[in-house]
């Protein structure tokens, strides 16, 4: 069983609610049938229109990207426990326009409290799962190229996203049986 170790900082009130819940998304896809499915059979269409049957900028074979991320080994803390050590501090700066950021040379993980604040849970857990996959090990280009998005940060960050709402987002008619049940 994959479990979440979370350390934060400057997250209070609702925001440290909003990223508890973005943890157990996170967890749960990691977890999950589907998250093993997306992974032991990715592939993407290439710029050229080929299929490539691996993550745009990885040496790993599917399966070996599916073992290190359920293994939670990060580079820093190289010990496979099945835990994601995940540190993440909520940035309250104006300064950059991307979502969250981190560095190799540190466990923490940052986002921006502009993002983090208009973001549902969902997106959050994405953010998340994608600044993770670097604590891994696994990169993509700096600028944005067709195939980015492909790479196992943001592959896995979709998709994460992508799991979270649709197990944790109820329908119309979910909530009208909900409602006229009370």
């Amino acid at each position: 069983m994959f479990r979440v170790k979370l350390q934060q900082s400057n997250f209070i009130g609702s925001d440290l609610v909003k990223l508890n819940t973005a943890i157990k998304y996170f967890e749960e896809f990691v977890n999950s049938n589907y998250f093993m499915d997306f992974i032991l059979h990715f592939s993407f269409k290439d710029s050229n229109g080929s299929t490539v049957n691996h993550f745009h900028m990885c040496v790993h074979s599917r399966e070996k990207v599916y073992s290190i991320i359920r293994n939670g080994a990060e580079i820093l803390n190289p010990q496979a426990d099945g835990v994601a050590d995940i540190q993440i501090e909520l940035d309250t700066s104006w300064t950059r326009n991307v979502i969250g950021y981190t560095y190799p040379e540190t466990m923490w993980q940052w986002i921006y409290a502009k993002f983090f604040r208009n973001w549902s849970a969902a997106e959050i857990s994405g953010n998340i799962a994608h600044e993770y996959m670097h604590k891994l090990g696994f990169d993509h280009e700096y600028k944005w190229t067709h195939d980015r998005e492909y790479s196992v940060p943001y592959a896995i960050g979709y998709a994460c996203e992508a799991y979270a709402k649709s197990a944790h987002t109820k329908s119309y008619f979910q909530r009208f049986k909900e409602y006229f049940a009370s």
